[in-house]
């Protein structure tokens, strides 16, 4: 996706975050949420971040794509954080709604979604080693924008 270009998936806003009870995006509207789930959807990553496409470049090529894409989840995540956080471990579910039917590595994606994974556990003071179990899930968005959703919390 081009820098600055914001674009809607039905059905869901790129840059929305959801907690349990209440929904907010971003400018703090709000609306019922059945599920106690934290969701937070973020747009398909640069593809600065995949692993495979940075062989032999310098780190600080794709620094600022990581710097945008802790700073983007780190905002979604403080939105969406509950009063307080469920001690031991948290359930984290991702998925990956692709732009297209080209064929990815699942665990190239999860690499490349590391630094928004840093920026969610900042956002919401705990460490990331609490997020377990984790399930990666991958299929074609249809409208052919591709975004990633990021589920946290008991009923993922």
């Amino acid at each position: 996706m081009a820098e600055g270009k914001a674009h809607s998936v039905p059905g869901t806003r790129i840059g929305e975050a959801r907690r349990g009870g209440v929904r907010r995006i971003e400018a703090g509207n709000t609306a019922a949420v059945e599920s106690e789930v934290i969701t937070i959807t973020l747009p398909w990553p640069d593809s600065k971040l995949m692993p495979n496409r940075r062989h032999g470049k310098h780190w600080a090529s794709s620094q600022p794509a990581k710097v945008r894409s802790r700073q983007d989840a780190y905002y979604l995540a403080k939105a969406a954080k509950p009063e307080a956080m469920p001690d031991g471990l948290l359930p984290l579910r991702i998925e990956f709604h692709a732009p297209d039917a080209r064929k990815r590595d699942i665990d190239n994606l999860l690499s490349a979604h590391k630094a928004a994974l840093d920026g969610i556990a900042q956002a919401l003071g705990v460490d990331d080693s609490r997020f377990r179990p984790i399930t990666l899930d991958y299929t074609t968005d249809t409208t052919k924008r591709g975004f990633v959703r990021i589920q946290i919390g008991e009923a993922v």
